[in-house]
């Protein structure tokens, strides 16, 4: 065999290869090479498990030389060509070159080489060393072409692999509801009732586990589960609500500054509390009255309570957790409602399973909150040049030296926990009386015997006598509305509560031998309480009498319309109050019955509401009332 050829810093190949068409294509080859190697991404992630194959066969040759045979299961085709020096293999090997002294290696292809070619130790390759024509030999189209492909095919095999990886769950998880490859169980966001269904016929306690792409989700149910899921230290609301539930835009706080939910905690209270909802108490009568007398107004007496009462809870909203500017501007109140409701729509699910993603829903939130953005930047900028101050939620956040987009995040977030709920439930409500004219009547005159005790003077209009009560009247002398309401939201409220297991070990589920696993996500289904017939018989009926019997104090937590255990509900005073006063002076105002768009009257009721939906919604069929003014 020859003694081995000496070779020069650059790379150049042996003499007898540098004529040929074949070596010119080997020079060009070992060049891209050489451009590969210095990246370290390839290297890392392609070569080194065969570099690691030729250390060892260099390991074993008593002078260091040896000729290799690439094939198909050795070595990647691509690499047939690649002369690899003891300096790349060091680095790709993470050792120290002088540790290689013998691993003097010949990479070729037999078919433009007749005999093998070792290349000495003492080679060296530096990132100067690679002049024009390394670069002319990368940028040819062939090599370009080559280059992309491999990179290509690397970086999604790597994205596979990584959203086919699914952490598995302990032996002890729930019965396990099996998914699809990379998605998991779809069902979770889109037929969210039949997944409880399929998942409890599956499991012996009622308990499954399932994959949402690579989250971990537990669910639960029944009674023992349910008092420990509720109650438990472990399980964080909102972090779970974080992952699985997000529609607020993401906003990075400063350092060392507290955290956001404790941060968003403090300030609701503050604009929620007994003073400033009893300041607010003038403002609410006057807005509610307004609405309803542009009501009375119209020729055409017909009204969809999902859109008219549905706006007029967004207003006392914004008037309680965002600013008077909007709450008192028709055209502002109307424009930063769609972009909130667009906001909300955007919540993409595809983008828990891939939150890189850039999904349509995606793009319309961001570009619906960043139209919120510049509303309130132009309302902020507006009160700075006035110099005005005013006694709202805005001015007190801007006392507090808060950001803008801070504050964006601050109101989508007490919008979505007041707004869409309240909202829907509050046009519910009425739509349910229409329905129950005996409950309209006994709700009737329980206003009546309030107006009766508070009015002034006999020429004094039950409307005037309402927009004086005080806060503690609204809150305690009408039992009867908060019957109705409270009946409404158990029917209205679909979906399901979201936790995460914070504590670094598993959490057994009370009721069985079932752990939910560290760092897992776990769901509770509310339709699991509220339309339990061992809890409420006949579930489906609308009877607000149930809670005169005591129904929802048969089991623990039977109900979960304002929160229960560690996490009541925050808004839990406000959403009451404006519910309250919003059916009082609607039926003190109005006659009302259900109907068409036309005015014609309807008896059959409206299509059940659609338990696969994963938060508060309007109906997918419009609803519509006739009415006609009483005072």
């Amino acid at each position: 065999m020859r003694s081995p050829r000496n070779v020069s810093s650059r790379l150049e190949p042996p003499e007898n290869l540098r004529a040929t068409g074949a070596g010119a294509d080997h020079r060009n080859m070992r060049h891209f090479s050489a451009a590969l190697c210095q990246s370290g991404w390839l290297l890392d992630t392609l070569i080194m498990p065969a570099c690691c194959k030729l250390q060892r066969a260099s390991e074993t040759s008593r002078s260091g030389n040896f000729v290799f045979q690439p094939t198909a299961r050795s070595l990647h085709p691509v690499l047939a060509k690649i002369s690899i020096q003891d300096r790349m293999l060091a680095r790709v090997l993470k050792v120290e070159p002088n540790n290689l002294p013998n691993a003097r290696i010949g990479a070729f292809s037999p078919r433009d080489i007749e005999q093998p070619v070792a290349y000495p130790p003492k080679s060296k390759l530096s990132l100067g060393e690679f002049d024009m024509s390394v670069l002319s030999a990368v940028i040819e189209p062939q090599g370009v072409f080559t280059a992309v492909g491999i990179l290509l095919a690397t970086m999604i095999g790597y994205i596979l692999f990584d959203l086919l990886s699914q952490p598995p769950f302990p032996s002890k998880s729930p019965t396990l509801l099996k998914g699809y490859p990379i998605v998991g169980v779809p069902m979770l966001f889109s037929a969210r009732d039949v997944l409880f269904r399929v998942g409890k016929a599956i499991s012996k306690t009622g308990n499954f586990s399932f994959y949402y792409g690579k989250v971990q989700i537990i669910a639960v149910s029944g009674e023992r589960a349910r008092k420990f899921w509720f109650d438990s230290k472990d399980l964080d609301m909102s972090q779970g609500y974080e992952k699985l539930f997000a529609v607020a835009p993401h906003v990075e706080l400063d350092p060392g500054s507290e955290n956001f939910g404790t941060w968003f905690d403090r300030n609701l209270k503050k604009m929620i509390s007994a003073e400033r909802l009893s300041k607010s108490l003038p403002l609410f009568t006057r807005d509610i009255r307004e609405g309803f007398e542009l009501l009375g107004k119209r020729e055409n007496k017909v009204m969809d309570p999902y859109d008219n009462i549905y706006r007029m809870v967004y207003q006392l909203t914004m008037r309680t957790v965002g600013c008077d500017e909007i709450a008192e501007s028709k055209n502002l109140g109307d424009k930063t409602l769609r972009q909130f409701e667009l906001c909300e729509a955007g919540s993409s699910p595809a983008r828990i399973i891939i939150p890189w993603l850039p999904t349509p829903r995606h793009f319309l939130r961001v570009f619906s909150a960043a139209q919120l953005y510049m509303v309130l930047d132009k309302i902020v900028k507006e009160r700075i040049k006035m110099e005005t101050k005013k006694d709202d939620a805005l001015q007190m956040l801007l006392d507090q030296d808060t950001n803008v987009l801070k504050i964006i995040q601050f109101i989508i977030g007490a919008l979505f926990a007041g707004q869409l709920n309240s909202g829907i439930n509050a046009a519910a409500m009425i739509v349910q009386l229409a329905q129950n004219p005996e409950w309209t009547a006994r709700l009737r005159d329980e206003v009546d015997g309030v107006i009766a005790k508070h009015r002034a003077s006999e020429d004094e209009s039950p409307i005037d006598v309402l927009s004086r009560l005080d806060l503690e009247t609204w809150e305690s002398k009408f039992p009867l509305i908060d019957m109705g309401l409270k009946e409404t939201i158990r029917i209205e409220m679909v979906g399901t509560a979201f936790r995460k297991n914070v504590a670094e070990r598993e959490l057994k589920i009370a009721g069985s031998d079932e752990v939910i696993p560290p760092g897992a996500y776990s769901i509770y289904q509310i339709d699991d309480a509220h339309l339990n017939p061992d809890i409420y018989p006949n579930p489906m009926s609308w009877d607000p009498s149930r809670f005169e019997r005591g129904e929802d104090k048969r089991q623990k937590h039977g109900y979960l319309g304002w929160g229960v255990g560690r996490h009541p509900c925050l808004g839990m005073r406000f959403a009451k109050l404006e519910m309250n006063m919003m059916a009082a002076i609607f039926i003190t105002m109005f006659d009302f019955e259900l109907a068409d768009k036309h005015g014609n009257l309807k008896t059959e009721p409206p299509p059940p509401k659609d338990r696969n939906k994963f938060s508060a919604h309007k109906p997918g069929v419009p609803v519509y009332l006739r009415y006609k003014q009483r005072c």
